[in-house]
C-alpha cells in the first residue's frame, strides 16, 4: 500500500492509495485499478477529474515520428522486393511502442535503423535502437522482404506528450527528407474514475476515488499515477509559493473607461463653466479629455478662470489631468 501525505495549513490530511486489481493482457496492454481515500465531501469529482486529465494529456513518452527510405520521399511509393508498400510500412511502424530505461535522460531526437536482407520477415525486434531505448513488443510485424532484396530505413524517435498528427510534427532541416507519421506519445491508453461514499463512523461521511488506468506497456499504471500526481503537485506548489501580482494597470484602464462615459453634469463646476462646455458640444468627460488646456481657452466666452476651475475639478474628483498644449 502506498501512502500519500499532504499537509494543509488548516488540517493535516493523510490520503491512502491502494491497488485493488491488476491485469497483464500482453506486452502492450497493462491494467490496474486504484482507490484513493479518505476525501472530504465533493473533493472526489474534482481530484478525479484533475488526475484523469493529467494522465491522458501530460505524461511524456517516446514515439516514432518520421521514416526515411533512401530515395523514396512520398507515402504511395513501392519498394522493390518488399511485399508492403511504403504506406503499409508506415502504418505498421506507427503501432510500435518504444520506451526508455529509468536512467535515460536524452531529450533530443534520436535515430533507429533497420537493415535487412531477404528473405526475412521484419519485426520490431530487428530495429536497431540507440542506447537507453527499448521495444516493448519485439514481435510486432513491419514488412516481408523477398529473396536477396534489401530493406533499409532510418526511423526518427522523439519524446513528447499527447497525440500529434503528421502535419503537426515539425522536423528540423537535417531531417527534412523523412516522411512524417502520426505519433501517439502518451503511454496511458485509457483512464476512468468513479466516486464512492464511505462511512468512517456514524456521523462522518467521506469519499473515495476508484481509478482505472490502462497503459501501452511503456510505463506501468502505478508509475503513471505517480507521475500524474507529481505533475499536479508541482502545478499547485508553484501557485502557493508565490505572491499574487496585482493587475493595477488593467484595473485603472477599466475604471478610466467607465469614468470617461460620465456626463459633465457630474463635475462640480459653476453654471457659467457648464454652459460654455455644453455650447461647445462637450457632453461627457470622454469629450472633455480630448481637449487640452490651450484648446479650452479657445472656446468662446470660456475664460482662464473657468478653464482652471474645470481642470482642478477633474483632477480632484476623477484624478484626470488634461494636457496643457495641443
Amino acid at each position: 500500500m502506498m501512502k500519500l501525505d499532504t499537509e494543509s495549513s488548516i488540517n493535516p490530511i493523510k490520503l491512502h492509495i491502494e491497488s485493488l486489481e491488476s491485469r497483464y493482457d500482453g506486452p502492450r496492454s497493462l491494467y490496474e485499478r486504484f482507490t484513493i481515500y479518505p476525501l472530504d465531501k465533493n473533493q472526489g469529482i474534482t481530484i478525479g477529474n484533475a488526475i484523469r486529465r493529467v494522465l491522458l494529456s501530460d505524461i511524456e513518452g517516446l514515439a516514432f515520428v518520421g521514416v526515411r527510405f533512401g530515395n523514396i520521399n512520398h507515402t504511395f511509393a513501392t519498394i522493390p522486393g518488399v511485399r508492403e508498400d511504403v504506406l503499409d510500412i508506415l502504418l505498421n511502424i506507427k503501432q510500435v511502442v518504444v520506451k526508455s530505461s529509468e536512467d535515460f535522460t536524452e531529450s533530443r531526437e534520436m535515430i533507429a535503423r533497420v537493415n535487412v536482407r531477404g528473405p526475412e520477415i521484419v519485426t520490431s525486434g530487428l530495429i536497431q535502437l540507440p542506447p537507453g531505448i527499448e521495444i516493448v513488443d519485439k514481435d510486432q510485424y513491419i514488412a516481408t522482404v523477398c529473396d536477396n532484396e534489401y530493406l533499409e530505413m532510418e526511423i526518427l524517435i522523439r519524446k513528447d506528450n499527447g497525440y500529434k498528427l503528421s502535419e503537426d510534427i515539425k522536423l528540423e532541416k537535417v531531417f527534412e527528407d523523412f516522411i512524417s507519421i502520426d505519433a501517439c506519445f502518451t503511454p496511458v491508453l485509457k483512464a476512468n474514475f468513479e466516486v464512492e461514499k464511505i462511512l468512517l463512523d456514524k456521523s462522518e461521511t467521506k469519499e473515495k476515488i476508484n481509478i482505472d488506468i490502462y497503459t501501452n506497456g511503456s510505463i506501468s499504471p502505478e508509475n503513471s499515477l505517480k507521475k500524474g500526481t507529481s505533475i499536479l503537485r508541482n502545478v499547485f506548489e508553484s501557485l502557493t509559493n508565490q505572491g499574487v501580482s496585482k493587475s493595477e494597470t488593467i484595473i485603472e484602464e477599466d475604471e478610466k473607461e467607465v469614468i470617461t462615459e460620465i456626463l459633465i453634469e457630474e463635475i462640480p463646476i459653476s453654471v457659467r463653466a457648464y454652459n460654455c462646455l455644453k455650447r461647445a458640444q462637450i457632453n461627457t468627460i470622454n469629450d472633455l479629455v480630448n481637449y487640452s488646456r490651450e484648446e479650452l481657452l479657445e472656446i468662446k466666452n470660456f475664460g482662464r478662470k473657468s478653464v482652471d476651475e474645470v481642470i482642478l475639478a477633474l483632477e480632484k474628483r476623477f484624478n484626470i489631468k488634461l494636457n496643457d498644449e495641443k
